[in-house]
């Protein structure tokens, strides 16, 4: 036992110093040699494990590993560029609250799927464009906060997408707050199409799918938002008070 361990740090230290003549011209960084020692020493160490036969309960136990990870991949790579995105945003803000000298023309844009944002670092206003869904190439500043809430639920499962409008909503709408009834009742029809997700033409049964589906995913009763809810049933009202 101790026959092979000692050879195993003969072997790396023999490796360390031929790659450090090697590279010794290389212009790279301590971090970078030794990620390229640690991936030979990890090749050489399959190699031995394949030639002296423990390689496979090995190879089973990655193929599983590896399995999971492919699955989780898409999550965390969503999840790692919507905490990208919303840090870069966040520091953006930041810069703007502090710098409000001279300088003309200075701005920050973060882009997500559904989204480019784009703020001014002279006046501190925020905006945002919409880049897909039924309200392309709108500005944020343009829609209504039904509208916009109306577009959150279309790009829920893009995080990335979502972080950003919340913080439009957080700078400019008391959205999170505001009482269920407040805007319920006094919808334009424009406004309830946007929320129930319909273009014209329709007609009452499209109308009652729409809500009856919509409901099924934020009916309080299901863990839902009280106050989308009732701008859920109040757009049904107004379209059908209209057909």
């Amino acid at each position: 036992m101790m026959a092979r361990i000692f050879l195993g740090v003969v072997i790396a230290a023999g490796i360390y110093l031929l790659l450090r003549a090697v590279l010794a011209k290389k212009p790279l960084s301590l971090k970078q040699f030794f990620s390229i020692y640690v991936a030979i020493l990890l090749i050489i160490g399959l190699i031995g494990l394949g030639l002296t036969g423990r390689l496979h309960p090995i190879t089973a136990s990655l193929g599983v590993g590896l399995t999971v990870l492919t699955r989780a991949l898409p999550m965390l790579m969503r999840m790692f560029q919507a905490v990208n995105l919303w840090r870069t945003l966040k520091a953006a803000l930041g810069m703007a609250s502090a710098q409000r000298g001279p300088k003309s023309g200075n701005h920050s844009e973060v882009d997500s799927h559904y989204l480019r944002m784009r703020l001014d670092h002279d006046s501190g206003e925020l905006d945002g464009t919409i880049l897909a869904g039924r309200f392309t190439g709108e500005t944020l500043s343009s829609l209504t906060l039904d509208a916009l809430l109306a577009f959150r639920e279309e790009i829920e499962e893009d995080e990335a997408s979502c972080q950003l409008l919340d913080t439009f909503l957080d700078r400019y709408h008391d959205w999170q707050e505001q009482a269920p009834s407040s805007n319920a009742g006094n919808l334009t029809t424009q406004e309830a199409e946007a929320i129930l997700g319909l273009t014209p033409p329709y007609d009452r049964a499209a109308v009652i799918a729409a809500h009856r589906k919509l409901m099924q995913r934020h009916h309080p009763d299901r863990g839902g938002n009280h106050e989308f809810a009732a701008r859920l049933n109040a757009a049904k009202d107004q379209i059908l008070n209209e057909c």
